[in-house]
């Protein structure tokens, strides 16, 4: 079965009203606190959320309501949207996608929304927290993916509108949430490489355009097409080419 979805005129379009979310430990309102912990210590003490237990859309909620407060265009990436294209898998965290500029005000409205919040490493990533029910959710705010792939203006106007349990997301567009998983795959993560074949069997692709993005790495662009069509995806021989072509320059 294909899936798709109508364009919209800018990320934040997709936003409905949410229900009013306010997390246990709120931050003063205007500020982004700052979690002293490391993460690693975080994930030692924290009892994570599961996207198949209802808390993590009760959250979900919240990270809606704080991203349509804060105006500004984002995507939902990782393991939502992979859901979202079609992919039965659970995650335990909340991918979104911002442009590089555009970081810290998202961080601040999720902050104004009562999530605890770090600037965990000010060259790819924030992190937002919220407890719910006994249990821990996080929100990773991301700027900078794997390649040196930043959100533009080009994402932005092809980005989908896809439903997610009953809510309308706004989703990277597929191509370049292919690319993006080629790019962060590897022997820890096989999830990635997963997400992005689930992509390239449920999706009608603009494969010009995907050709086209192939150059934050066409080499693995390539080892992902070359599997895909070893287990029978279409993946049209002259999309495979052209990526090639750009490496033989």
């Amino acid at each position: 079965m294909r899936r798709g979805g109508a364009p919209p005129s800018a990320a934040r379009a997709a936003v409905t009203s949410c229900p009013s979310f306010r997390a246990d430990r709120a931050a003063p309102a205007g500020s982004c606190s700052t979690i002293r912990m490391s993460r690693a210590q975080k994930t030692r003490h924290y009892q994570l959320i599961y996207s198949h237990e209802e808390p993590f859309l009760h959250v979900l909620d919240g990270a809606l309501q704080a991203m349509a407060q804060s105006s500004i265009p984002y995507f939902f990436i990782g393991g939502i949207a992979a859901r979202a294209y079609g992919r039965h898998r659970h995650t335990h965290d909340i991918d979104i996608f911002v442009r590089f500029e555009d970081a810290d005000r998202a961080l601040e409205s999720f902050a104004n929304a009562g999530f605890e919040t770090e600037r965990t490493n000010p060259a790819w990533i924030y992190k937002a927290f919220a407890k719910y029910d006994g249990k821990d959710a996080v929100v990773d705010v991301i700027f900078k993916s794997s390649g040196e792939i930043y959100l533009d203006d080009e994402m932005i106007r092809r980005g989908r509108v896809l439903n997610y349990e009953g809510r309308k997301l706004p989703v990277l567009p597929p191509e370049d949430f292919i690319v993006i998983k080629a790019l962060a795959h590897d022997s820890e993560t096989p999830r990635h490489w997963l997400d992005a074949l689930s992509v390239i069997r449920n999706e009608k692709l603009d494969w010009p355009y995907l050709v086209q993005r192939a150059r934050h790495g066409p080499r693995r662009l390539l080892s992902l097409l070359f599997y895909a069509q070893s287990i029978d995806l279409v993946v049209p021989n002259e999309a495979v080419c052209a990526i090639y072509a750009t490496i033989e320059r």
